[in-house]
């Protein structure tokens, strides 16, 4: 029974992530060039209230996504925030007026099914992890990828980067969060250093994820929907 409860979180996480992604991803479009790849592409566009519409949406969903990984393993939960696809799909559709093929459609079905197989397979919950060692190669990998075009901005690769570096700032903030739920309420510091960090690979995430957006522009020829595909 809590597998289902967290992965029905996890759906709505995956939902209200998807929410903000269409509210903040054309206001990024159009930001000034000179602010891409620098935090203050996020202090800029906070001045928009559809932008921060979009990031109390995010936050929303980041918040569903702890209370579902209390709940649920991991390895549903994150399969589950594939969802987000299918409602970027719709709600770019319904929001956007963007074309909702039956190609589309298709893909939209065959994720909702894997999900359901997933939650219907997975183990129970578990606050075990890997060794140290292990564990701090994969932090130090994904921040590395993460920041890579935030420290080399003025390289010909950092906009090419751009969809992978957020995918893993994105990856090591779920890990981040991941490790957040198992701290629970016990350990007052550990909880705050998760937090600090989940904060400070997010703010990465995001700012490598906009200024994607940036990059691709807000041309009819780049759908939001495709554009948010190529940072997944």
């Amino acid at each position: 029974m809590d597998t289902l409860a967290g992965t029905a979180l996890a759906l709505a996480s995956a939902t209200m992530f998807a929410l903000g992604i269409v509210l903040q991803a054309e206001v990024a479009a159009v930001a000034p060039a000179a602010d891409a790849l620098r935090m203050r592409l996020l202090v800029r566009l906070a001045r928009s209230p559809r932008w921060l519409a979009g990031a109390v949406a995010t936050l929303a969903g980041w918040s569903l996504q702890v209370a579902a990984l209390v709940l649920a393993p991991v390895t549903v939960v994150q399969p589950a925030h594939a969802f987000t696809v299918v409602a970027v799909l719709v709600l770019a559709w319904a929001m956007a007026g963007e074309r909702l093929g039956r190609r589309e459609t298709a893909a939209a079905c065959v994720l909702a099914g894997g999900i359901a197989v997933i939650a219907a397979l997975s183990p129970a919950r578990t606050a075990g992890h890997a060794a140290a060692g292990p564990l701090a190669a994969v932090v130090i990998v994904l921040t590395v990828a993460g920041a890579a075009p935030l420290l080399r901005r003025r390289s010909v690769w950092a906009a090419r980067l751009l969809p992978v570096a957020a995918g893993a700032a994105f990856a090591l903030s779920a890990i981040t969060t991941k490790l957040l739920t198992d701290a629970g309420t016990g350990a007052p510091a550990t909880v705050a250093f998760w937090l600090a960090t989940t904060a400070a690979v997010s703010a990465i995430g995001a700012v490598d994820e906009l200024s994607a957006f940036r990059t691709a522009g807000a041309s009819p020829a780049r759908p939001l929907s495709v554009r948010r595909w190529m940072s997944c």
